[in-house]
């Protein structure tokens, strides 16, 4: 059983004012307002935080399985400049192109590890979907019992 500062203090969480202190409530409990369960649910999905947060990651790992396909093709190094040659005790200019040829390497591993992390990323948004769900639920049979 719950002492009645608890309670009220829980009723302080629940709307919002924190300075709520314990006082007649006025309404009646039998005129309870009609919710539509799946209404709530699709709100919630949409707007929850854990969803906007795993939606983000899920964004960020899709981005990385990209990158990880990038990065199988090389890229082109140059650099170019002058200096100064002390055997010839003049100015001399330079410029170097390289190219590194991946023959054997393809960036397999690479794109593997960025698929898994984002499947991992795909179940856990399907774990926190779930577990909102089944938080929403017992809130909503405590809401209606």
């Amino acid at each position: 059983m719950l002492f009645r500062s608890e309670v009220w203090n829980r009723l302080a969480a629940a709307t919002g004012d924190l300075t709520l202190k314990p006082q007649p409530l006025a309404g009646n409990l039998e005129d309870m307002p009609a919710l539509d369960f799946e209404q709530i649910r699709t709100s919630l999905l949409a707007n929850s935080p854990e969803t906007r947060l795993a939606d983000a990651e899920l964004t960020r790992a899709d981005l990385s399985v990209s990158r990880a396909r990038a990065q199988r093709i090389p890229n082109v190094d140059v650099r170019g400049g002058a200096r100064h040659n002390r055997e010839l005790n003049e100015a001399e200019g330079f410029f170097d192109v390289g190219v590194r040829l991946p023959l054997f390497n393809r960036n397999q591993g690479g794109i593997d590890a960025a698929r898994a992390e984002a499947d991992r990323v795909r179940l856990e948004r399907q774990r926190v979907e779930l577990s909102l769900l089944t938080r929403l639920e017992a809130a909503y049979t405590d809401f209606t019992n």
